[in-house]
């Protein structure tokens, strides 16, 4: 009797944390008996040091014992190598016992390492140095970006990207410190700046949805890579892809494709705005957000080749030349895999806008 009241203070604090949580959810298994031969079995391994952890051999307690407890105690013996050969059939006859006691205890113990696995982090550190700006001088730049990967189900994931930097072109290399970038008329700290964030899933079959903040996937990025807080819709049939998205531009005033990014005005939370004056002279803000939708077509001939064919247009009603408020630009490319890690790629594309309307722009 005392063996039995010794192995339940042993089970006891061995299933202490993670199988009362499991116990917590539907336990099916009824107590094992107090007259079950198992118990002097685990006895006798824990004697042999097969399962250890129990931190003493004298164990005390009356703790009624289950059937799932008694498979965890039996697993962690069959994960025990070099046993002697008494204790290796022990062990079996053990493991035939509880056998679907184990095989539940293995199905929780996978998904709970798949969930333990749902968030992932990664990220990139670049030291920089650029030449060529306007002061003549070096701009050093320090750059640390995190990435942070959920999943939240078989199909559906989320994803953050946060930014910071530090630079300088007066305290060289090591010197740099935290600046801002200038989105409209307002300075943004890069500092743990929010880059991305998004949600990712499918619709409906050979559907993929992103949705939030993040930069398009449409022909390699190379017309719209700028980031959209919107929406992104890609649907595959066979070796063709369909992708559209639409939303509004985010980025700094330096990357965006217009001749006046880097003079329009942010009214508070009102948004972006263009200053004039009108006949009166009295001041007239208007808006300079740009929409922006696209779409395109891409097709793998072979695994080796593909091109695609996309439309892209950026409106706003004072943001463009010519009293035309959008800049549309058509845009083709192809791509020929010639070896592995080896690609050629062609693009060409056209806009309707000054500074968008020549492929050499």
């Amino acid at each position: 009797m005392k063996k039995k009241h010794v192995l339940a203070a042993a089970v006891s604090a061995l299933v202490l944390g993670s199988a009362s949580s499991c116990l917590a959810a539907a336990n099916p298994f009824s107590d094992v008996p107090k007259d079950h031969w198992a118990y002097d079995a685990v006895t006798q391994l824990a004697k042999d040091h097969v399962i250890e952890g129990y931190g003493d051999d004298t164990f005390q307690g009356s703790k009624n014992i289950t059937r799932y407890e008694m498979a965890q105690m039996v697993a962690k013996a069959m994960a025990k190598k070099d046993v002697s050969s008494a204790d290796k059939a022990m062990i079996d006859k053990l493991s035939a016992e509880f056998a679907d006691e184990l095989n539940n205890l293995g199905v929780r113990v996978a998904n709970l390492e798949k969930h333990s696995d749902n968030v992932k982090w990664s990220g990139i550190f670049a030291q920089k140095a650029m030449k060529g700006n306007t002061d003549e001088n070096t701009w050093w730049e320090k750059e640390l970006f995190l990435n942070v990967d959920g999943q939240v189900n078989d199909d559906w994931k989320v994803h953050a990207g946060i930014d910071t930097k530090w630079g300088t072109n007066t305290d060289g290399f090591n010197g740099e410190k935290e600046f801002s970038d200038k989105y409209g008329s307002s300075d943004h700290e890069v500092s743990n700046m929010l880059y991305h964030v998004y949600a990712q899933g499918p619709l409906f079959k050979g559907s993929n949805l992103t949705f939030g903040l993040f930069t398009p996937g449409l022909q390699s990025g190379y017309v719209g890579n700028a980031r959209t807080k919107g929406a992104e819709l890609d649907y595959k049939v066979g070796k063709t892809s369909f992708k559209v998205y639409g939303g509004k531009l985010h980025e700094k005033n330096a990357d965006l494709a217009s001749s006046w990014s880097g003079f329009f005005h942010r009214g508070g939370d009102l948004g972006d705005f263009e200053e004039t004056k009108d006949s009166n002279g009295s001041t007239v803000f208007h808006d300079r957000n740009l929409n922006v939708v696209g779409g395109s077509i891409e097709h793998d001939f072979t695994d080796r080749t593909s091109a695609g064919i996309g439309y892209y247009a950026l409106k706003n009603s004072y943001a463009y030349d010519k009293g035309d408020s959008t800049l549309g630009i058509w845009a083709v490319d192809f791509r020929q895999n010639l070896a592995k890690n080896l690609d050629l790629t062609a693009f060409y594309s056209h806009g309707n806008q000054h500074f968008q309307n020549k492929a050499y722009d």
